[in-house]
């Protein structure tokens, strides 16, 4: 017959653990002369004694994760595009001595508007990974150190949790913004035949980005204009 005998091990620290013990077969010396058949009456009847001992060594390690990982990223601020993503790197390196599985975690919240590619792998020993952060939304966003995006980390054979470590995200987005002054066009009133008269209007832009404008004929519509050129930027704004 077979048996399996089950040791537990659990680290204090990272280290090699060596230990030596000894297994001790048990039965009744009195009764080993008799055979197969007395030893195992014997053994039925609880009569122990020392047959047989046999020394071992027990050897396991206890190892800890190294991951390095991007301590925070931040988008700055970005206009609300829906269609256009905005992407941060996110640096991983693993400086431990054995595979490690990570996996992005997001709130519900966080993940309308970021998504991670790839979101999850295996790191091999001192192996690096660049993950791209795409932000994308379509409505004005502020986020301040959110702690809603972690990363876990986890024996790749056994999936067990390692450790896991927030990663805190900031972006503000926000749409373009101006002031059109009059808001209803402009009226020249009475003119005499064959005089001049000037009426003026104002673009304020006063949003966080430079805003472009240029004049057209609405009869013409916005298809027939060329493309935009590269003006200074102060040619922008009013």
């Amino acid at each position: 017959a077979e048996t399996t005998l089950s040791f537990t091990f659990s680290a204090t620290r990272a280290a090699v653990f060596t230990a030596k013990t000894e297994l001790q077969i048990l039965y009744p010396p009195s009764l080993l002369a008799g055979g197969p058949t007395a030893i195992s009456a014997a053994v039925a009847t609880g009569q122990k004694a020392v047959f047989q001992t046999l020394p071992f060594t027990l050897t396991a390690e206890g190892f800890d994760v190294y991951v390095e990982t991007t301590k925070a990223v931040d988008f700055g601020t970005v206009k609300v595009a829906p269609n256009t993503p905005v992407a941060q790197p996110v640096q991983l390196l693993n400086r431990g001595k054995y595979d490690v599985s990570y996996a992005f975690r997001l709130s519900k919240k966080l993940s309308e508007v970021l998504k991670l590619e790839p979101s999850e792998g295996v790191l091999k020993p001192r192996e690096s990974a660049k993950v791209e952060m795409l932000f994308a939304t379509r409505k004005e966003v502020v986020l301040t150190s959110s702690p809603d995006c972690e990363i876990r980390f986890t024996e790749p054979k056994s999936g067990e949790l390692i450790g896991s470590a927030p990663i805190p995200v900031s972006v503000k987005a926000f749409f373009n913004k101006y002031l059109l002054t009059p808001s209803h066009g402009l009226n020249f009133g009475p003119c005499l035949f064959g005089t001049k008269k000037t009426a003026t209007f104002e673009v304020a832009n006063q949003g966080s980005f430079d805003l472009r404008f240029r004049m057209f004929a609405f009869k013409d519509g916005v298809a027939s204009l060329p493309p935009w050129e590269d003006e200074a930027p102060a040619d922008r704004h009013r």
